[in-house]
């Protein structure tokens, strides 16, 4: 099964400096399965290529990792991002047709620290914990 974690306020400094090189740092160390997508959403006016920018500069600055320009392609190669804004309910279609997108054949297991009760309310979820 293929996890989708969905990270709202994505180009935000918590984002950058300490969420994802934390979800970056087991997973070169070969800590975590293949099998995971990131989804980030924000208000800025980013590309998917800038995005992924952003998250390198994170990650190399941040995370502690040696990972070289190489191997930050494939992991790059499973991050997304649009532009949205969590309180926006017009943006929320358009979060839930990405998903649908990059989930086409895998089932998803979405999974938030917070705010879980707007990512089921997006994508259509009924009941679930946020844990």
């Amino acid at each position: 099964m293929t996890t989708t974690i969905v990270i709202m306020g994505a180009t935000g400094d918590l984002t950058q400096r300490i969420l994802l090189p934390a979800l970056f740092r087991p997973g070169c160390k070969g800590q975590l399965p293949k099998a995971r997508r990131i989804v980030g959403i924000a208000r800025r006016e980013y590309s998917e290529g800038r995005f992924r920018e952003l998250i390198w500069e994170g990650v190399r600055e941040f995370g502690g990792l040696a990972v070289r320009r190489e191997e930050w392609a494939t992991k790059a190669g499973k991050l997304f991002y649009i532009q949205g804004g969590l309180g926006v309910p017009e943006d929320f279609p358009q979060l839930r047709l990405r998903l649908e997108e990059i989930e086409v054949v895998e089932a998803t297991d979405a999974r938030l620290s917070q705010n879980g009760h707007i990512l089921r309310r997006v994508c259509g979820i009924d009941g679930g914990s946020d844990g």
